[in-house]
C-alpha cells in the first residue's frame, strides 16, 4: 500500500512538472521573445545557419527575422548564372557582415548594392552576403573556394575583424568543428581536417534546440554564467561553440592581437591569418576577380574608450599594449603583396567625433543601422574612387 502511495505521488509530481513546463513553453512561444537562430553542421565551412529557414533574433536591442538561402547564409537565393550585364561582389566575413542583428535591408551588403545599383552604369550589381558568425580567415578562405568562386564575382570583398586572428588559431579559438590551417616545417600552410557534429549528444542538442523555445531560453541564461555553463558544456548538453577564452585569459583572447609581444602561438597565427589572405587574392587573380580587404573596425577603437576594457578586465593591466599594432601589421602586408586595403577604423573615428552618433548596438558590439549604412557609404565610396577594372567594359 505504502509503495502504491509513493508510485501515485511521483506521477503525480512528474505530471505537474511536465504541465508546468508545458505552460512555460507555451508562454514563451506566445510572447515570442525568444531567438530561434539554428545553427547546423557543414563539411565545407564548419558551421552556418540552418539553410532555406526563417528564424528569429530578439535581444533587448533588436527584433529581426533572418531568412536564410540554400547555403545557410543570410542573404537572398541567387543564381549560379550570372546575367551579361551583371557585376557581382561577394562579401566575405564573419558575424559583422552575417547582419542577423539589424533587418535585412540594412545589412552593409544590402546597402551598397542599392547605393551601386543608383549609379549611371551600365551594369546591373549584385552583392552577394557569405558573412557567418564566428568565421574567422580559414573559414572565409573555404567560403570563397567551395561557394562564393562558384557565382562568378567580379570582386571579392574580405571583411576583415580584430578577433578572426583568433578564430584562426585552435588553442585560442578551441572549437574542433570546423576547418583550421597551420603552418607546415616550411612556413606554408596545411589544412587542418575537422569532423562535422554528427553523435548521439550533437543530434540530441538539436532537436532539443530546434523544437523547444524553453531550452532557447535557458540556454541563453546559462550562457551568461560561466560555472554553469562550463558544468552543461562538462557533461555534454551544451556545446563548446562559446568557450572558456575569458576565463583562461583573464579578457576575450582575441585582445591579445593588440599586445605589443606576441606570444609564438599568435605569431604563428598573424602569420596563417596572412597567408590566407595572400591565398585568397590568388585564387581571385586566377580568375581575373579583383579582391579588396576591409577592417571592419572594433567599437571601443572608434569612441577613443579603451580605457573602459582596463576597468571590465583587470588582468589586462600591467601588460604592454599597442591598440594599432594588428591594423598596421595589416596594411604593411597588403602593401607589400599588392592587395587593395580599405581600413575603415580612421573613417569611423571622424564620423564619430564630428556627429557623435552610436554606430554599434551598446551591449551587443555589433554594427547598428547607422553602423551598417556607414560601412556601406564607405566601401561605396572605395568602390567608385577606384573602379574595378571590368565596370570600364561594355558601351
Amino acid at each position: 500500500m505504502r509503495l502504491k502511495t509513493i508510485s501515485r505521488d511521483l506521477g503525480l509530481v512528474f505530471f505537474a512538472v511536465i504541465a508546468c513546463l508545458a505552460a512555460a513553453e507555451l508562454c514563451l512561444r506566445i510572447s515570442n521573445k525568444v531567438p530561434t537562430l539554428t545553427y547546423v553542421g557543414n563539411p565545407l565551412v564548419g558551421v552556418t545557419l540552418e539553410p532555406n529557414k526563417t528564424m528569429r533574433n530578439v535581444s533587448d536591442e533588436f527584433d529581426v527575422i533572418v531568412k536564410t538561402n540554400s547555403l545557410g547564409f543570410n542573404d537572398k537565393e541567387w543564381s549560379v548564372d550570372k546575367g551579361p550585364d551583371a557585376f557581382r561582389i561577394a562579401v566575405l566575413g564573419d558575424s559583422f557582415t552575417a547582419g542577423i542583428q539589424v533587418s535585412f535591408e540594412n545589412i552593409f551588403t544590402r546597402r551598397l548594392e542599392h547605393k551601386l545599383n543608383d549609379l549611371k552604369s551600365n551594369k546591373k550589381f549584385e552583392v552577394l552576403n557569405f558573412g557567418m558568425t564566428e568565421m574567422g580567415t580559414a573559414q572565409e578562405y573555404e567560403a570563397l573556394r567551395h561557394y562564393a568562386l562558384n557565382y562568378h564575382p567580379d570582386l571579392v570583398i574580405l571583411a576583415f575583424f580584430m578577433n578572426d586572428v583568433q578564430n584562426d588559431i585552435p588553442q585560442a579559438d578551441n572549437y574542433k568543428y570546423k576547418p583550421y590551417y597551420r603552418l607546415d616545417s616550411s612556413g606554408g600552410l596545411e589544412y587542418v581536417p575537422f569532423k562535422v557534429p554528427g553523435g548521439p549528444k550533437d543530434k540530441f542538442r538539436n532537436f532539443m534546440k530546434r523544437h523547444l523555445r524553453l531550452v532557447r531560453f535557458f540556454t541563453e541564461r546559462i550562457r551568461r554564467r560561466p560555472a554553469l555553463e562550463k558544468f552543461f558544456i562538462k557533461i555534454g548538453l551544451l556545446s563548446d561553440l562559446y568557450t572558456q577564452n575569458t576565463k583562461r585569459y583573464g579578457m576575450p583572447a582575441s585582445f591579445c592581437v593588440f599586445e605589443k609581444e606576441y606570444q609564438p602561438v599568435w605569431n604563428d597565427g598573424w602569420a596563417v591569418t596572412l597567408k590566407l589572405i595572400a591565398g585568397m587574392k590568388g585564387l581571385c587573380e586566377e580568375k581575373n576577380i579583383e579582391f579588396l580587404a576591409v577592417n571592419i573596425p572594433y567599437e571601443p577603437l572608434v569612441t577613443d574608450e579603451t580605457g573602459k576594457l582596463f576597468k571590465i578586465y583587470p588582468k589586462m593591466k600591467g601588460r604592454d599594449w599597442d591598440f594599432s599594432k594588428p591594423f598596421r601589421s595589416l596594411d604593411n602586408f597588403c602593401r607589400g603583396e599588392d592587395i587593395r586595403y580599405l581600413d575603415l577604423l580612421p573613417l569611423f573615428k571622424d564620423h564619430y567625433k564630428k556627429t557623435k552618433t552610436p554606430l554599434y548596438f551598446e551591449y551587443d558590439q555589433h554594427l547598428n543601422k547607422e553602423g551598417m549604412e556607414l560601412t556601406a557609404s564607405l566601401i561605396f565610396e572605395e568602390i567608385v574612387r577606384r573602379k574595378p577594372l571590368k565596370l570600364e567594359e561594355g558601351p
